[in-house]
């Protein structure tokens, strides 16, 4: 006799051996049923396990690339960092040379007029 249950709230089993032969009938057919089923199991388990294998290698490869990839774009980062560090330490010291010169001509400038004004004389 063979019952199924189905998977509701009243789970009540259903006898369908009216359907189905007689499985008591012939040992040695359902033996030959569960050992098709078995390897039937085999078969899928194996597959899955080629299928796990494939897609674990996959996803290591990908997680190897975004590694690269986020070392070198730590690399560009660094880079990018001194490279601001440097221009910004130029830019200050080129301002501070031109406010040099810039001073020095206003010395230059208000010491010349000093002269002209002591050459001119008093008005």
């Amino acid at each position: 006799m063979r019952v199924i249950f189905h998977n509701t709230a009243d789970a009540a089993p259903v006898d369908d051996s009216q359907d189905a032969p007689a499985e008591d009938d012939d040992p040695e057919g359902e033996l030959r049923t569960r050992d098709e089923d078995l390897d039937e199991l085999r078969a899928s388990l194996s597959s899955v396990k080629e299928d796990v294998t494939a897609m674990t290698a996959r996803i290591s490869g990908e997680l190897e690339d975004a590694r690269r990839t986020i070392g070198s774009h730590e690399r560009q980062l660094a880079c990018a960092q001194d490279l601001y560090k440097f221009s910004s330490e130029q830019s200050k010291l080129i301002a501070d040379y031109w406010q040099g010169q810039a001073a020095m001509k206003d010395q230059n400038i208000a010491f010349f007029n000093q002269k002209l004004a002591d050459v001119r004389g008093p008005h």
